[in-house]
């Protein structure tokens, strides 16, 4: 099976949107279960790293697990997002 893991990247405050995202995963692998597809979809963002409370944790997993890193931005960009960004930069540009 082809797991294809993506973290979303957003401002601690757009939790919501997230969550969205989240969902739209879930759905979408019924849907490939349903049809018998060989894909799995695994959503991550902070709120999944809590339990480390360290951003080095989901840098790591940016940098070296992820897949695909979707940005959330809502008027602004505050510094964190913004290092999380080059970090997905820096890893793409690498491979």
């Amino acid at each position: 099976m082809k797991n294809i893991n993506i973290f979303i990247a957003g401002a601690k405050d757009l939790i919501e949107a997230r969550r969205v995202f989240k969902v739209l995963a879930n759905n979408l692998n019924a849907e490939y279960d349903s049809k018998q597809l060989d894909i799995s979809l695994t959503m991550r963002s902070f709120e999944d790293f809590v339990e480390n409370n360290n951003q080095t944790s989901y840098d790591d997993y940016i940098a070296k697990e992820s897949d695909i890193v979707i940005f959330i931005i809502e008027g602004r960009i505050g510094a964190t997002t913004e290092a999380e960004f080059k970090i997905a930069s820096n890893s793409l540009s690498k491979q």
